[in-house]
């Protein structure tokens, strides 16, 4: 391969870097090959149905609130009032946790050790790839948890009780359900 520098800085024969820039793992498997440990640019994909565009959200919760935001459009909080939006936000969280959830319990466990036609590298690969992914799904499920504790703050500081009143609806479903309705 030849390469060709522009910069007379450097050497004939001097070892070149090439960034790549900051990229999540699965560009970076599907572009080039590979996969970082601990990659701080890992992201997941999440598109809703119904909603206008994919949301990417990152590490460290980034980019959940317009996740959230999109399903507390869908369910029509805007023209609420206060005690309405708050029960309609406080629903649209616990929703977005039991789907980050679903999404983690969904991500596969893979072996420790290579297994025939599997190459230890490859193993390697697309272990940093799924534990990138379950360290984003559990950063947003962090977020979503903060967002319901918050929310109940809220509530507390009008006199609405948002975990009983959710609660309450949860232990109606239970009972239909039990009663065969």
């Amino acid at each position: 391969m030849r390469v060709r520098i522009l910069s007379p800085a450097t050497p004939a024969g001097s070892e070149v870097f090439n960034n790549y820039g900051p990229k999540p793992n699965a560009e970076l498997i599907l572009g080039y090959g590979f996969a970082l440990p601990n990659n701080p640019d890992d992201t997941l994909v999440l598109k809703l149905s119904g909603a206008a565009e994919r949301r990417e959200i990152g590490r460290d919760g980034r980019n959940v609130d317009a996740v959230w935001e999109d399903i507390c459009t869908a369910m029509g909080v805007e023209d609420e009032d206060e005690e309405t939006r708050l029960g309609i936000q406080y629903d649209a969280v616990k929703m977005l946790g039991d789907m980050l959830r679903g999404r983690l319990e969904a991500l596969p466990i893979l072996p420790e050790q290579p297994t025939p036609g599997v190459r230890g590298d490859v193993l390697d690969m697309l272990r940093h790839y799924v534990d990138g992914q379950r360290d984003v799904v559990r950063d947003a499920i962090q977020w979503a948890e903060e967002k319901a504790i918050g929310l109940e703050r809220l509530g507390g500081d009008i006199g609405f009780d948002l975990r009983a009143e959710f609660e309450g609806d949860e232990r109606d479903v239970q009972d239909d359900d039990e009663d065969g309705e």
